[in-house]
């Protein structure tokens, strides 16, 4: 029998035969099957692990699963271990960093054991050739290796960041929604209610941080926008992610990778641009909220009531002279200005000047202008109220009633809650532009280094 049949199923050509030849003249297989170790081996050099074994299968050829190694040394297998021979191949190999490979190297590419002090990880006993080093000094396609094999943990911490700022955007976003909806439902100032009662339109509004309430649609909006456009890219994206492009494979995956990253920079740059000329406006209007000018107010006053007072009567039919004498007695006042006798506010009104109970001389005062009296018994008020004009009879000055009127429909915190939550979506969006424009520059790195590694294997083949 020749050297070469001493080795089971070995269909390989001739240049692997001193390698097996030696693994040949250690093991052997009995009649029985069993593998047995020759008593006295022909190659003393395999026996004792003092270098390595050269010139074994390469892992395309058919013979290159029917071996082992066994404490060293290259050994032929059965059938059964033939078997589970390709389940073993996929395992971690942890000789430095713990790096996942779907296969073993080549056997003729393993060294045998040796005198290793300085080995760690699985096999502390070997040392890995140059082609297997993480050195980039020894292996300089190795980090091109490790792309597919491996995730990153700064790819990682990236996704936590991203995800992080994704989610309290979207809270922000829901409170932002919810404050606006609040704020603009808040009723009309005391004030403002009061000049409407006698259709004044009086400007600047006497309400403060009316402004705000009347431009919280914007954000209102954007902030809806925000939460819809968020929601259908994150809903795309999983459903790329996770069905299409996850059949499609690493390389399609790739492929859009880049343009998501485009979309995510642009809808988030965009919205930072919204949220900071909207929080530029809060603050603008902020401080543009003054106290109300009331000496313009009574002069606003006393002009409307000069030019459109006719009648004390409140079944007169005038719709603006009796908006004001019920606004003589709901807010308990007379006149715009403090009355001090038969010469007052009223001289130069229609009601005087044209006609009227006072261009009769029986009054010098509406009735309503009385104290105590009501819509229904104003008709009876003493002569020495509204005719004499007697000191105590009458009521205060409506100007000064209104001093007394709150001017606050909307809280200051109100304001500042829904200043904190602009500038959270703001700095957020900053952020995820941020984010988006660094996992984009990783990205084309990644596909720089799966460049380089395809031509360096077009090249080695």
């Amino acid at each position: 029998m020749s050297r070469e049949q001493k080795i089971p199923n070995y269909d390989g050509p001739q240049r692997f035969l001193p390698g097996l030849n030696h693994a040949s003249d250690t093991y052997f297989q009995s009649q029985d099957g069993k593998e047995k170790k020759r008593k006295n081996p022909r190659n003393p050099k395999i026996q004792n692990n003092d270098g390595p074994l050269s010139s074994f299968p390469e892992s395309n050829h058919p013979s290159y699963n029917n071996f082992q190694i066994k404490e060293g040394r290259l050994a032929p297998l059965d059938n059964k271990e033939r078997q589970s021979e390709k389940s073993k191949r996929r395992e971690y190999d942890s000789t430095e960093n713990g790096e996942f490979r779907n296969k073993l190297p080549p056997l003729g590419k393993v060294p045998v054991a040796s005198n290793n002090p300085g080995g760690s990880g699985k096999y502390p006993h070997m040392t890995l050739p140059d082609e297997y080093s993480n050195d980039p000094r020894k292996n300089p396609g190795k980090q091109t290796q490790q792309v597919h094999s491996k995730k990153p943990k700064s790819k990682t911490i990236r996704t936590g960041i991203f995800l992080t700022f994704e989610i309290l955007a979207m809270i922000a976003a829901f409170v932002l929604v919810f404050f606006c909806d609040e704020i603009s439902k808040v009723n009309s100032c005391e004030l403002e209610r009061a000049l409407d009662s006698i259709h004044l339109d009086y400007t600047p509004h006497p309400c403060q941080y009316h402004e705000i309430k009347e431009k919280l649609k914007i954000p209102f909006g954007f902030g809806v926008g925000y939460l819809v456009i968020k929601g259908v890219i994150f809903a795309s994206f999983a459903g790329f992610k996770y069905g299409w492009l996850e059949k499609g494979g690493q390389e399609k995956k790739d492929r859009w990778k880049s343009p998501f990253h485009i979309i995510i920079a642009g809808v988030s740059f965009s919205f930072f641009l919204t949220f900071l000329l909207i929080s530029i406006l809060v603050v603008h209007e902020n401080k543009e909220q003054t106290n109300v000018n009331f000496d313009a107010l009574g002069s606003s006053m006393l002009s409307w009531l000069q030019n459109r007072f006719t009648s004390d009567d409140l079944n007169s039919g005038d719709t603006i002279s009796t908006a004001w004498n019920d606004f003589f007695i709901q807010y308990d006042c007379c006149a715009v200005y403090q009355v001090t006798g038969t010469t007052n506010d009223f001289d130069r009104t229609p009601w005087c000047t044209t006609s009227g109970s006072c261009q009769a001389t029986s009054s010098q005062i509406p009735k309503t202008c009385c104290k105590s009296v009501t819509k229904d018994n104003y008709q009876n008020a003493s002569s020495g109220c509204h005719a004499s004009v007697n000191p105590g009879t009458y009521k205060q000055s409506c100007l000064s009633r209104m001093k007394t009127l709150s001017i606050v429909n909307i809280n200051e915190s109100q304001v500042n809650v829904l200043f904190y939550f602009l500038l959270i979506l703001m700095l957020s969006q900053f952020w995820q532009f941020c984010l988006a424009l660094w996992d984009r520059y990783h990205h084309k790195k990644h596909i720089i280094r799966l460049g380089i590694k395809s031509n360096n294997h077009e090249e080695h083949d």
